[in-house]
């Protein structure tokens, strides 16, 4: 199926999933909410977040192509700072706070075909927590990493242990990885490629901001910590990390620096691209299918705004160039 005709058969899909509900021009600018592409990288669903208005519990999908947005069936109550990874169909969610601001452990699977949002429970799952890390490592597997596990403060208890889950049956497992690790960390980026979970920044256990980059090796479950001789992303929390050809790419975060860095593992230097794109940021979402050398990055929290945002933009990692793809007027207030 070319990606017209996919996109084309999306445009039908959620059609139906909007029988009978109503159609809103777009969702509100919002930061901390769940985001992730379908498997033909052609649709970007959102769900929850927080806007001004508090957290929400409405769910979304943007058509890339036509750059439309379209409500679809949600979580139904609020989803803020939930840790989420796609796999196949379905956007498996962790976590994140309630209305009230305490720390959850719901498990969610949220269907993108036809945007069933359904709850799950497993016997055996990490505890309560909020802005961990989640990864897909392949069609059978995620982990989650790390997370804050205490509401009664901010950073609070930050938690340093890594948890696989197994998409066949929904269940969980605690798993023991030896090596260099963090002692914990909150608010960081991680993603996977070629057997390697690389993860950086956030909040460590002390609450220090962190610059720091380290990997897990998923063959014999090791950290490693990552070392380089010259300049590098300097400390940030909830950005992005994606990893495409061999090399980490770093973008956002509460920092004046709207550059691309991007690390290159074999000679352990980083780089930095002054790409231009979008203002800096913070708390927004994004994804990248796994095979595609683009990256989408949608609202968040500007740095140099009290407001939140509502713009789409698209990262083509090949060259390090930004394409606006949709601008909602009164998106930034």
């Amino acid at each position: 199926m070319t990606r017209r005709a996919a996109t084309l058969g999306w445009a039908a899909v959620l059609s139906i999933g909007c029988a009978g509900k109503v159609v809103e021009d777009a969702p509100s600018a919002r930061y901390n909410a769940v985001g992730a592409l379908d498997t033909e990288g052609m649709v970007f669903h959102l769900a929850g977040g927080g806007d001004r208005s508090g957290a929400r519990g409405d769910a979304w999908a943007l058509d890339l192509m036509h750059r439309e947005w379209v409500r679809v069936e949600g979580p139904g109550s609020p989803v803020l700072s939930a840790s989420s990874a796609r796999v196949g169909d379905t956007i498996w969610v962790f976590g994140g706070t309630d209305d009230t601001g305490s720390e959850t452990d719901d498990f969610a699977k949220w269907t993108v075909r036809g945007g069933a949002w359904s709850s799950s429970l497993a016997a055996t799952a990490p505890s309560a927590r909020r802005e961990a890390a989640m990864v897909r490592i392949d069609e059978h597997r995620l982990i989650l990493v790390g997370g804050n596990t205490d509401d009664a403060g901010d950073p609070g208890v930050t938690d340093a242990a890594v948890w696989g889950l197994s998409t066949a049956d929904g269940s969980w497992t605690e798993l023991s990885v030896s090596g260099d690790g963090p002692s914990g960390l909150q608010r960081h980026a991680a993603g996977h490629a070629d057997g390697v979970v690389w993860v950086h920044g956030g909040y460590d256990a002390s609450a220090a901001l962190q610059d720091r980059l380290w990997s897990i090796d998923i063959d014999h479950w090791v950290w490693t910590e990552h070392s380089w001789s010259g300049d590098g992303p300097s400390a940030r929390a909830d950005h992005m990390l994606v990893v495409s050809d061999g090399e980490v790419h770093v973008w956002g975060g509460d920092v004046d620096d709207t550059d691309v860095w991007s690390f290159d593992p074999v000679d352990g230097e980083w780089r930095a691209t002054a790409a231009g794109g979008p203002v800096g940021r913070d708390a927004f979402a994004w994804d990248r299918v796994p095979g595609e050398h683009w990256a989408v990055v949608v609202g968040g929290d500007p740095r140099s705004d009290e407001g939140y945002l509502s713009d789409v933009w698209l990262l083509n990692l090949d060259d390090m160039v930004w394409t606006e793809l949709l601008t909602v007027d009164g998106s930034s207030f």
